[in-house]
């Protein structure tokens, strides 16, 4: 027998080549396997991503809007969109950059997102505030915020005589109080001579609060308080100092100096008149009767 006929069918001519098997699997070359490796990593850290942005859009806490009462306001974000109350009360916020828009009614309770796409067709879709996707809790969260701030600069029910305006927001359940004091009246009211000098006071009250705060802004004088304003570099412009007093109303009024007591004992007054007010109208709105708001209870020229 030859040489050549003893040579194994498998073997090759070259030492130096690989004997390949019927059972072989292709081996993956190292950079192909990081590559993979990477892929995978890639993809488990997308879905984390995903996962973790899933739990915290559920993690916002949310209550339905409530536009009642509130007049129509548009604000207009550059290249944002914008966000505004209609007069029926309901909410649009408009995305131009995700092509949507969101509608909200005015109660909170329903949410139709609108799709806008490239030939200007609109689809819709319908949400109910208790089963809201978790995509939308995000922009719910921003509209409630948005209406949330509009109702907090509402007026409810504006009271005021010769001392001073106050001013009751639509701010629900804990409306807010603005109480601000008659530049003309303060200082007489106190048996002061009068002052050259603008002072302005104003107090804040929340409802439900044991807390108070008035703040009195001079533009001059001695008085212990913060610089909120610093003269100009040139010095031409007075400064204005804003002293500010928080105080319990059940435990504090006492140790106020007679001017701060008055102002707080006034103020009680006037928001103990708004409460008394809007207390009556929910009580006539029960009853079907309408009210345009805000209510003004002008005593201006019953004081004296």
């Amino acid at each position: 027998m030859s040489q050549k006929e003893n040579i194994h069918p498998l073997s090759t001519q070259e030492e130096d080549e690989d004997v390949i098997s019927p059972n072989f699997q292709p081996r993956q070359n190292s950079v192909d396997v990081a590559l993979d490796v990477s892929e995978l990593e890639e993809q488990k850290i997308a879905l984390s991503s995903k996962e973790i942005k899933r739990q915290r859009n559920l993690a916002i806490q949310l209550t339905p809007i409530s536009t009642k009462n509130l007049k129509p306001i548009k604000v207009q974000h550059q290249k944002e969109g914008h966000i505004k109350i209609k007069e029926s009360g309901q909410v649009v916020l408009y995305l131009p950059k995700k092509n949507k828009k969101l509608y909200f009614s005015p109660d909170g309770q329903l949410v139709l997102m609108k799709q806008i796409n490239a030939i200007s067709k609109f689809g819709t879709l319908e949400y109910k505030f208790e089963r809201l996707p978790t995509r939308l809790r995000p922009w719910y969260k921003y509209v409630l915020d948005f209406v949330t701030l509009v109702r907090l600069k509402t007026p409810r029910i504006i009271y005021a005589n010769n001392l001073l305006k106050c001013t009751m927001m639509e701010d629900d359940p804990h409306n807010s109080f603005e109480i601000e004091f008659s530049q003309a009246r303060q200082l007489n009211l106190l048996g002061k001579a009068s002052r050259k000098d603008q002072r302005e006071v104003k107090v804040l009250y929340q409802k439900g609060s044991e807390d108070m705060e008035i703040a009195v802004s001079e533009s001059t004088g001695q008085s212990q308080g913060v610089y909120l304003r610093s003269l100009a570099a040139d010095g031409s412009k007075p400064q204005r100092q804003v002293t500010k007093f928080s105080f319990n109303i059940h435990k504090e009024i006492e140790e106020l100096d007679d001017e701060l007591r008055l102002y707080a004992e006034e103020s009680l007054k006037a928001i103990s008149i708004c409460e008394e007010k809007d207390a009556q109208l929910n009580r006539q709105r029960g009853e079907g009767a309408q009210e345009s708001y805000p209510i003004i209870i002008d005593e201006r020229s019953l004081r004296k």
